[in-house]
C-alpha cells in the first residue's frame, strides 16, 4: 500500500515582498518572505506540528527559498544584521558600511529597518553616485517603485552610467513599465554600439505577461539573431507560449503575492472542513500499525558482499555462512535494520561488521538503495555515469570513478549494480537526456597498476589507504608492496604500520626487513641488534628471525653462523641464502654465489628479491647464455618487458651476435608501437634511446652511450661525470641545490670518485665533505662508513667488505675508499673491477677510474 508522507510550512504572518529573479529557474516577480509552522503531513494533511520556520524570498514559480529554523534565523540576526545595523548607525557617512546593511536587510526582508536606514544613507550619502544606485536597488527589491525611479533618476543626473541604467530598465520591467523602460533600454544599446541587450529577455517576458505577445513575437524574432545558444533554447521556448498566447489572446501571469485581507492585511485562508481532523486522526490510526510493521521487516533489496582478494573466502551474514567468490559481488537479502558480518571459522581475519542502512525509520519501506560490503576492504568498485539521448542526437560522454578501501558503501541511486549497463534504453517523451548509475568490480588490474590510477592526481592518501587494505588482510601474499607504501605515506607513519605486523609468526621477514630500515633512519642510535637477540632467543625455532639478526649483525662472523642455521634443514628461510649470496659475492666467489642465489629462487620462485640476486650472480660468472634464456621466456610472458628486453640485447652483445641484438630492439619497438600507437613520438623515441644506452653499456661506447644519454636527460649525472668537466658537473651540483631532489650520497659518492680521478682537487674535496656529512646522519653502516672517509686509516677489505648502508653499489664504495686513502688504491680498484659485472651507469662513470679493459667486440648497435 502507498503511503504518502511528507512536511509543510502553514500559516503566514509578518509577510513580507521582494521584487527580485529568481536563481533557480530564472522567473523574474514578487518573492514572499514569512514566518509559519512546519507540520508532518500524512496524504496531504497537516498532523503534527513542529518548529516554526522562517521563509525568505520563495519564488512564485519554482517554490525555492530559504528556509531557517529559529535557531538559524536569530544566529543570522546576531551575526549578520544586527553588527552591520551598529556599523553603520555608528558612521553614517561610511559608505562602505551602508553597503554592507543594505545587502543583510534584503536578504532577511526587512522592510520595516530597511525604510529608517534608507533615510540615513539620503542624509548622508546623496553625493555618493554609486551609493545612491545601490539605494535606488534596494528601494526596487522592496517595491518602493517612486523612491527607486527618483534614486536612479538623481544618479543618472550627475553622469551617465551603465550599470545604474541597466538597473533602471530592469527594476522598470519587473515593475510591469515597459512604456517607461523602452526609451532607456534603446540608450542603453545605441552606449554599447548598437548590440541588443540581454534585458531584451526580461521585455519579452514582460510583454507576455500582459498578454502582448504580437509585441512579444517581433522583439524574439528581432533578438535571435545576437542570442548564443543558451538563450536560443531560452527564446524557443519562449516563442511557443507567445504563439499559443496570440490565438487565445491569454496573458501569461506569474504567480503573485498570497491574497490579504484589504483592512487586516491577514492572509485570506480556505475555510477548513470541521472534519478535517477527524479524518486524520482516523487515518493516523488505520495506517500506524500497518506502517511500523512494513518498517520492521522491510529489506535492502540491493544488496552484495564482494571480494577483492586473489582467493575466495567466507563469512558469516547474521550467523548464516556464505562463501564470496573472487573478484565477484554475491547478491544477498539484509534486513533494513542492524546487521553483522562476520569472519567464518578457518577464513580471513576482520573485525565484525556492523551493517545498518542509512535510512530514516518512517522512509525503510521505500528504500530502494544499493548496498554492499567488502569485508577484506581490498575490492575496488567502478562507479560510472552514463548518458543516454534519443537518436540521432548524440548523448554527453559518461563518466567513471573509483571507489576504493571502504569497507560498508551505499547509494541512494543505482540503476545497474553489478549488471552492465545497456547499450540503449527507452527514453522519456519528455527527456532529451537521460543519465544512468551502474556499479562493477575492477578487475584483470594488478595492484600497482590500481596504485597507480589510485594515485592520479598525487591523491596518495587515496591509494594509500587502499594498499594498507591489501596488505593488512595478506600480508605474506602482498609483502613486494611494502615499498610502495614507503613512498606514498610518511616514513614515522610507515614504520608504525610495518610495526603492527611484527608479532606475527611464522615472521614476516620482508615487514621486519622495511622495520629494520626505517628504525635505523629515524632513531639510528636505537640498540636493534638487542632487540633481536631477545626476539630470536624467545622463539629459537624461527629460521625468519636468525636471518634478520645476521643482517644487523656487528660481527662478520657472528652473522654469517646465523644465515647457515637459517638454511639449515628442515623449513630454511630463503633469506639467509640471499645474505650467504652477497657474501660469495663480495669475496669473488661467484660460482657459490650463483648456486646460493639458485637455492634461495627455488624456495621463493616469484620474489623478485631473490630473482634479482640470481640474475646478478649469473652476470658475475658471466652465464650469458642462461640470462638469455630467462630474458626470453620474461619476453614470452610479456612482449612488453623492458627490463627483459634489455638483457636480452646485452647479453646477445656479450655473446658477439650484434646484427641479432638490433634485430631484437627492432622487433620490440615496433611491438610498443603496435600496443601504444596513441604514444607521442617521443614516447617511442625516450625507449629507443634508453635500449641504445643500455647495449652501448655493454660494448663501453662512450660516445653512442651520451649521446644516447643526451637524448633521455640533458642534464643527467651520467653526463656530467663522463664529461668530467668541473663547469659541467657544479652547474649538476647547482641545479639540484635548488630543486625538490637533492643528490642522493650514492650520487655524491659518483661525483667524488670521478672528481678525484680527474684531478679535480677542490670538487673532490667539496663533494667528500657533502658525502661525509650526508653518511653522518644516516644508519649505523652509514656512520661506519663515514668514519672510513673521514679518518686517516682506511678499513681492512674484509671491513669494508661487509658494509650494507644506504650508497647500494658496492663498487662505489671500494672505489670511493681508494680514492680517499691512495696508500689502499690498487686493493681496493681490484676489489671493485671485480664486482664490475652490471652495463650501467656505475659501470660507465667508473671504467675509466677502474682502467678496465674491454674484451668484447665494440661495434656499435645504433
Amino acid at each position: 500500500m502507498l503511503i504518502i508522507y511528507g512536511s509543510r510550512v502553514c500559516g503566514k504572518k509578518n509577510v513580507n515582498h521582494v521584487r527580485t529573479i529568481c536563481k533557480n529557474c530564472g522567473t523574474a516577480g514578487v518573492f514572499e518572505s514569512y514566518e509559519g509552522r512546519n507540520w508532518f503531513t500524512l496524504y496531504f494533511l497537516p498532523i503534527i506540528p513542529c518548529e516554526t520556520r522562517y521563509i525568505r524570498h520563495q519564488c512564485p514559480s519554482c517554490d525555492q527559498c530559504f528556509n531557517f529554523t529559529p535557531k538559524r534565523w536569530h544566529k543570522l540576526q546576531r551575526d549578520q544584521v544586527e553588527p552591520r545595523l551598529a556599523a553603520y548607525r555608528s558612521e553614517p557617512e561610511n559608505a562602505e558600511a551602508a553597503e554592507a546593511v543594505l545587502q543583510a536587510l534584503i536578504d532577511t526582508a526587512d522592510h520595516e529597518r530597511f525604510t529608517e536606514i534608507a533615510v540615513l544613507i539620503e542624509q548622508h550619502l546623496s553625493s555618493n553616485g554609486r551609493m545612491l544606485g545601490l539605494l535606488a536597488q534596494a528601494y526596487s527589491a522592496f517595491m518602493m517603485d517612486e523612491e527607486a525611479e527618483a534614486a536612479f533618476t538623481a544618479v543618472l543626473a550627475q553622469g551617465e552610467d551603465s550599470d545604474v541604467r541597466h538597473a533602471l530598465i530592469r527594476h522598470l520591467l519587473l515593475a510591469g513599465k515597459i512604456e517607461q523602460a523602452t526609451p532607456e533600454l534603446e540608450k542603453l544599446e545605441q552606449a554599447q554600439g548598437g548590440k541588443p541587450s540581454s534585458l531584451r529577455m526580461l521585455l519579452i517576458e514582460a510583454y507576455q505577461s500582459l498578454g502582448m505577445h504580437q509585441e512579444a513575437l517581433g522583439e524574439i524574432q528581432a533578438f535571435q539573431g545576437w542570442a548564443d545558444p543558451d538563450q536560443l533554447k531560452v527564446l524557443a521556448r519562449m516563442e511557443k507560449i507567445s504563439t499559443r498566447g496570440a490565438k487565445s489572446g491569454k496573458p501569461v501571469r506569474r504567480k503573485g503575492p498570497a491574497m490579504v485581507h484589504a483592512s487586516t492585511g491577514e492572509p485570506i485562508r480556505k475555510p477548513r472542513s470541521a472534519l478535517q481532523p477527524i479524518l486524520a486522526a482516523a487515518v493516523v490510526v488505520l495506517m500506524a500499525g500497518m506502517y511500523v510493521f512494513l518498517s520492521t521487516t522491510a529489506k535492502v533489496e540491493n544488496a552484495f558482499l564482494v571480494n577483492g582478494l586473489a582467493e575466495p573466502y567466507s563469512v558469516l551474514v547474521n550467523g548464516q555462512p556464505m562463501r564470496i567468490p573472487n573478484n565477484r559481488a554475491l547478491p544477498i537479502t539484509l534486513p533494513m535494520g542492524r546487521s553483522t558480518i562476520a569472519p567464518a571459522p578457518g577464513s580471513i581475519e576482520f573485525e565484525p561488521i556492523v551493517v545498518e542502512p542509512k535510512c530514516a525509520f518512517l522512509a525503510r519501506p521505500l528504500f530502494r538503495g544499493t548496498v554492499v560490503v567488502n569485508p577484506d576492504g581490498a575490492a575496488v568498485l567502478v562507479h560510472a555515469l552514463v548518458y543516454y539521448a534519443p537518436k540521432p542526437a548524440t548523448p554527453p560522454i559518461g563518466r567513471e570513478w573509483l571507489e576504493p578501501s571502504r569497507i560498508v558503501y551505499q547509494f541512494d541511486e543505482m540503476d545497474y549494480p553489478f549488471a552492465r549497463e545497456p547499450d540503449e534504453i527507452q527514453m522519456p517523451v519528455d527527456k532529451k537526456v537521460v543519465s544512468k548509475q551502474s556499479l562493477a568490480l575492477l578487475k584483470d588490474v594488478s595492484i600497482p597498476q590500481i596504485v597507480a590510477m589510485l594515485d592520479e592526481p598525487n591523491n596518495h592518501a587515496k591509494a594509500a589507504a587502499y594498499l594498507r587494505q591489501v596488505l593488512d588482510r595478506q600480508p605474506r601474499l602482498h609483502e613486494h608492496l611494502l615499498p610502495d607504501l614507503g613512498l606514498l605515506i610518511g616514513p614515522v607513519e610507515f614504520r608504525s604500520f610495518l610495526a603492527s605486523k611484527l608479532d606475527v609468526r611464522p615472521t614476516l621477514v620482508e615487514w621486519h626487513r622495511s622495520w629494520q630500515d626505517m628504525t635505523l633512519r629515524l632513531e639510528p642510535q636505537r640498540d636493534l641488534v638487542a632487540e633481536y637477540r631477545k626476539f630470536a632467543a624467545a622463539d629459537p625455532a624461527d629460521k625468519g628471525l636468525k636471518y634478520l639478526l645476521a643482517r644487523i649483525e656487528d660481527d662478520p662472523a657472528r652473522a654469517k653462523q646465523l644465515c647457515q642455521e637459517a638454511i639449515a634443514q628442515p623449513d630454511p628461510c630463503p633469506y639467509g641464502y640471499l645474505w650467504l649470496s652477497f657474501e660469495a659475492t663480495r669475496n669473488e666467489s661467484f660460482p657459490e654465489a650463483l648456486r646460493l642465489a639458485q637455492s634461495a629462487v627455488a624456495l621463493a620462485p616469484q620474489s623478485q628479491t631473490f630473482l634479482v640476486a640470481q640474475r646478478k650472480a649469473r652476470l658475475a660468472c658471466r652465464d650469458y647464455p642462461a640470462l638469455l634464456a630467462e630474458a626470453e621466456q620474461l619476453l614470452q610472458d610479456d612482449p612488453a618487458d623492458f627490463e627483459a628486453v634489455i638483457t636480452k640485447i646485452q647479453c646477445l652483445i656479450r655473446l658477439g651476435a650484434i646484427n641479432r641484438a638490433k634485430e631484437v630492439r627492432d622487433k620490440w619497438l615496433a611491438t610498443m608501437r603496435e600496443e601504444a600507437p596513441e604514444a607521442s613520438k617521443q614516447f617511442h623515441d625516450l625507449f629507443r634511446s634508453m635500449i641504445t644506452a643500455a647495449a652501448a653499456a655493454a660494448v663501453d661506447d662512450d660516445t653512442t652511450y651520451m649521446a644516447a644519454q643526451r637524448k633521455i636527460n640533458p642534464e643527467s649525472l651520467t653526463l656530467a661525470t663522463l664529461d668530467g668537466a668541473s663547469t659541467s658537473i657544479e652547474k649538476l651540483i647547482e641545479q639540484t641545490n635548488t630543486s625538490d631532489e637533492p643528490l642522493s650520497p650514492e650520487e655524491h659518492a659518483t661525483i667524488y670518485v670521478v672528481a678525484g680521478a680527474r684531478g679535480l682537487d677542490t670538487l673532490a674535496a667539496s663533494e667528500l665533505r657533502t658525502l661525509v656529512e650526508m653518511l653522518r646522519q644516516g644508519p649505523v653502516e652509514d656512520r661506519v662508513l663515514a668514519a672510513w672517509l673521514s679518518g686517516q686509516t682506511p678499513p681492512s677489505p674484509k671491513e669494508a667488505m661487509f658494509y650494507s648502508g644506504t650508497i647500494s653499489d658496492i663498487r662505489l664504495v671500494y672505489a670511493a675508499i681508494a680514492t680517499r686513502h691512495p696508500q689502499v688504491r690498487d686493493e681496493y680498484l681490484r676489489m671493485a673491477r671485480a664486482m664490475d659485472f652490471e652495463s650501467d651507469y656505475v659501470h660507465m662513470v667508473l671504467r675509466p677510474v677502474l682502467a678496465k679493459v674491454n674484451t668484447v667486440a665494440d661495434e656499435s648497435v645504433e
